[in-house]
C-alpha cells in the first residue's frame, strides 16, 4: 500500500519540498474507468448508473450546482436527487468511490 493505503501511490521528498504521484494516479484510474464503463457488456441497473453518474459529477463538478429539474423531467429529478446525496463527499474521494464502482460492475457483469 502506497499514500493513504491506495496501492500505486508514491512521494518523492527532499529538503524543501514532497511531491505525491497519489492524485496523478487517481485522475488516470478515474480516467480508465470512465472509459472502461462504456464497454460492460450489458447495461447497469438504473440504481447502479445513477450511483456511477452521481459520482462522476461529484468527482468532476463537486456539490450539486444546479436547480432540481421540474416535476415532468423525471430522469433529470433522479439524476439530480441521486447526486445531491453525494453532497460533501470531496472530488477524491467521489473518484475512488467511482473507480471502485466501475471496477465491482466490470466483475459482476463483465467487458464486451
Amino acid at each position: 500500500a502506497g499514500v493513504n493505503g491506495r496501492s500505486g501511490s508514491w512521494c518523492v521528498q527532499q529538503r524543501s519540498y514532497s511531491w505525491c504521484a497519489a492524485a496523478t494516479m487517481s485522475q488516470a484510474e478515474f480516467e480508465k474507468a470512465a472509459e472502461d464503463i462504456k464497454l460492460l457488456k450489458t447495461k447497469p441497473s438504473d440504481e447502479d448508473m445513477l450511483t456511477i453518474y452521481s459520482l462522476y459529477k461529484q468527482a468532476t463538478v463537486g456539490d450539486v450546482n444546479t436547480e432540481r429539474p421540474g416535476i415532468t423531467d423525471f430522469k433529470g429529478k433522479a439524476k439530480w436527487d441521486a447526486w445531491e446525496k453525494q453532497k460533501g463527499t470531496s472530488k477524491e474521494d467521489a473518484k475512488q468511490k467511482y473507480i471502485d464502482k466501475v471496477q465491482e460492475l466490470i466483475g459482476a457483469i463483465g467487458m464486451k
